[in-house]
């Protein structure tokens, strides 16, 4: 029983038809805006009729050689590779390239063409370690894969998947003869050392990620052969297949690698930790063990089965990477993948020389940092820069969204944060149309932070619920709530202003908002101090519950988004300051702090909904009843949402995208190939 493509379809078009529409009323309607403003109106208007002609592109991935025969009548074999390489097979420093691929590599058949080889796919990153940046995105490849139509799910180094019947156990395939970067064979010792040496050791492992756990118990991965394994859980499980596709886990270690700095294989590790600089053998371990999703990957030996493999890091963080002579996919004409040599990732100090990098060609690809404010720039410099911008649609629920902490560790403050009606009286205080036309152009949608309309189980309603501007309820409701004004702020119970501090990481959309709703949330007495801070530090003391107030973005509000990472819309996710939920929910409630009966029921029916199969009646009416309780709650209280992503290319590359859906549940670049982009001659 495969389980693939179970969302639906059509999401882009539909989304660019609604921001036409919303253009049109516009034009019509603010003759007397900014120049600037009109200028991005008429350049909204002509990109959505660019999309729309260039939306029947699309990749078409054939798994084996085999099907690709089967749906064309065409045979294709593995004919040819990069020069560089082709020269190391003459010289003997690699085998010839039919030895090196898999015995059924992918066949991609080009958005656009066969491309050439050679050139350097440039990104860039806002540091050395801090995991923001495009660069992984247009080179790593997981166990499954995701479409461009960001719904169908496929096999990808995973030759193919199985379920029982009852969707607790899925037999996953592995592709004969693929290796890694370094020519090591990959097989199923590869996912049994990830397992066994890796996900159960306590030092490298402390507690089991929740998404790994359903039910309560951890999954149970078994090798069935070299290239045969299975996954057992405790419940049903279809969501696992979403997490595999867009590398939320990766369940797969170079054993033959990373073994020498294991205490399981080496008994001289501790002195060989503290040789390298280590307190302990699993600090270096994980050092060596990091990859590009969590943890930015620092040794350039470890192997990989991405697209390019790393070569070296500089003094300045920058990472260089070379072609992977082992990589398993190629085009319909014989050729292997990549097409560009290498892949260079640089640092950049600013968000704002981030945008100038892109501007100036400098990079291939850009689309994380690029601000939507700055689109008239971007679009006034196209032809002098030699790239296009495009308007990708935004798949957040909420741009920026605010949560509260509801384990405060001052008392006072958590029951007022743990009473609705305070909730009610934030959510109603946010002009949000203030904020759309101060930094969307009011090209976003004012909104609740929930899920997108296209979720099937969204209703009008919930965008809606107490997103209006009304201060004088929200006013009354705070003043129900017995907070007192004394002069111009309110006090608390105990005599205390009502006050609150947001930590904001400077450079990002989250401020400029920010010092709005500071401002709405003042107008009805409760002070803001807001402070820039260190992502790194404001994601310590989130995880340690000292946060009063944490502002984000509501990602992950697809239908796909959802049932893969449920906790983002959860009263206690990831990225929510609610630390004491969040053990409590990680530890099966051995530690922590018990939820409220609402949240525990929100919980209960995520836990539910991720055991059914998608599509089916109970899986249509747990995802209803969750998102009810979860906008009723306002555990999220939204700004605006699915605003347009400005995304750069470079005009000469072959193959790029020309439209797409912009989100991080997708991995922004990831489902866009970048293997078999090129640089046209």
């Amino acid at each position: 029983m495969v389980l693939s493509g179970v969302y639906g379809k059509g999401v882009a078009v539909h989304r660019f038809a609604k921001t036409l529409n919303h253009v049109a009323i516009m034009s019509f309607s603010k003759g007397g805006q900014t120049m600037r403003k009109g200028f991005l109106v008429f350049a909204v208007a002509a990109l959505f009729c660019a999309t729309v002609a260039a939306s029947a592109w699309g990749m078409q991935p054939f798994n084996t050689p085999a099907d690709y025969l089967e749906a064309t009548g065409q045979e294709v074999f593995p004919t040819n590779e990069a020069p560089v390489l082709a020269g190391m097979v003459a010289t003997g420093e690699l085998p010839p390239l039919a030895e090196r691929l898999p015995l059924e590599p992918v066949v991609v058949e080009p958005w656009e063409e066969i491309g050439v080889y050679g050139g350097t796919l440039t990104t860039a990153a806002s540091g050395p370690t801090w995991g923001g940046g495009d660069d992984w995105q247009v080179r790593a490849q997981f166990m499954f894969a995701l479409m461009p139509d960001m719904t169908t799910v496929v096999p990808n180094i995973a030759k193919g998947w199985e379920w029982s019947d009852d969707l607790t156990s899925l037999t996953i395939y592995l592709r004969e003869g693929m290796r890694w970067s370094d020519g090591h064979p990959f097989t199923t010792d590869d996912v049994m050392f990830w397992y066994e040496d890796i996900m159960w050791n306590e030092d490298l492992t402390p507690s089991h990620p929740t998404p790994l756990s359903p039910g309560g118990e951890f999954v149970v991965v078994e090798a069935q052969d070299p290239y045969t394994f299975t996954m057992e859980f405790a419940v049903p499980y279809p969501p696992i297949i979403n997490l595999l596709a867009v590398g939320q886990y990766e369940p797969y270690a170079p054993k033959h690698y990373l073994q020498q700095f294991h205490v399981n294989y080496n008994d001289e590790v501790d002195e060989l930790a503290a040789a390298s600089g280590y307190e302990t053998w699993y600090e270096l371990f994980s050092f060596h063990n990091s990859w590009n999703f969590g943890q930015q990957q620092q040794d350039a030996d470890r192997p990989c089965l991405y697209a390019w493999k790393m070569d070296r890091v500089d003094s300045a963080g920058n990472k260089y990477f070379s072609r992977n002579p082992y990589y398993w996919k190629i085009d319909t004409a014989g050729n292997q993948l990549p097409y560009m040599d290498n892949q260079i990732r640089t640092v950049v100090e600013s968000v704002e020389v981030f945008g100038l990098q892109a501007m100036s060609g400098e990079l291939t690809a850009a689309g994380q940092f690029l601000s939507l404010s700055d689109f008239p720039i971007y679009k006034e410099g196209e032809e002098r820069g030699g790239y296009r911008v495009m308007l990708w649609d935004g798949s957040y629920g909420s741009n920026v969204r605010f949560k509260f902490n509801y384990t405060h560790q001052d008392p006072v403050m958590r029951e007022i944060f743990n009473d609705l009606r305070f909730r009610q009286a934030m959510s109603l205080a946010i002009d949000r149309d203030e904020i759309n036309e101060t930094y969307f152009f009011g090209l976003a949608t004012p909104r609740q932070a929930t899920a997108t309309p296209e979720t099937r189980f969204y209703e009008d309603w919930m965008g809606e619920y107490y997103a209006e501007y009304d201060p004088d309820r929200a006013n009354a409701l705070l003043d129900e709530m017995g907070l007192e004004w004394q002069g111009s702020h309110r006090i608390m119970p105990d005599g205390r202003p009502l006050a609150v501090a947001i930590g904001i990481v400077p450079g990002e959309l989250r401020e400029e908002v920010s010092t709005l709703v500071k401002d709405f949330w003042e107008d009805v007495g409760m002070l803001v101090d807001l402070r820039t801070v260190d992502m790194t530090l404001h994601s310590q003391r989130r995880l340690a519950n000292e946060v009063d107030v944490h502002p984000w973005d509501q990602s992950n509000a697809s239908e796909f988004g959802m049932y893969t990472d449920t906790g983002r819309m959860s009263p206690a996710g990831p990225d929510s300051p609610v630390g004491g939920w969040i053990e409590w929910r990680n530890s099966g409630g051995v530690s922590g702090e018990e939820p409220t009966p609402e949240a525990l029921n929100a919980f209960e029916l995520l836990d539910a909904w991720q055991r059914t199969l998608p599509g089916s009646e109970a899986y249509m009416d747990f995802g209803r009843e969750f998102l009810t309780l979860s906008v009723q709650n306002l555990w999220h209280i939204g700004t605006v949402g699915m605003s347009p992503q400005p995304v750069i290319i470079r005009s000469d590359v072959g193959n790029a995208p020309h439209d797409g859906i912009w989100g991080w549940e997708y991995r922004r670049f990831l489902p866009f190939g970048g293997d078999q982009w090129f640089y046209r001659p």
